[in-house]
């Protein structure tokens, strides 16, 4: 079976979300209850989304405050995401999911795809490590 060849062009974080995305676990209480209420149909506005972030960062699973802050390559790295989120090149995709993978998965890694959504979750994960003071 012939492997799928990833696009070369860039992902703009601030797209959609596409239906068929992998999706990670909870980091925090945000995300557990934008699952719940997204299961009994209760739709997320902008407003739901600010809150789930701020829950996440008060009542994390994942324990971004207990690692070390992102540091040389890796900090460049995600400043440089934030300064263009419209167009993330293949090659810091790239970056991004083995960094990713590295602190927060790696008995079980998740799989470089071109989603969006996916690839927004995985760096607002990773910037819980930067500028920690």
């Amino acid at each position: 079976m012939a492997k799928k060849k990833i696009k070369e062009e860039p992902i703009d974080l601030t797209a959609p979300a596409t239906p068929d995305e992998q999706s990670l676990p909870a980091a925090g209480l945000g995300d557990t209850i934008k699952s719940i209420t997204n299961a009994i149909g209760i739709p997320t506005c902008s407003k739901c989304e600010e809150r789930r972030k701020n829950l996440n960062k008060m009542f994390p699973w994942l324990k971004a405050k207990e690692m070390e802050p992102l540091q040389g390559e890796d900090e460049a790295l995600m400043l440089r995401i934030r300064k263009t989120p419209q167009a993330v090149e293949n090659n810091d995709v790239d970056a991004l999911f083995a960094l990713y993978n590295k602190i927060y998965s790696p008995q079980r890694p998740i799989k470089r795809c071109q989603c969006p959504g996916l690839l927004r979750t995985v760096v607002e994960r990773l910037e819980l490590l930067l500028n920690q003071d």
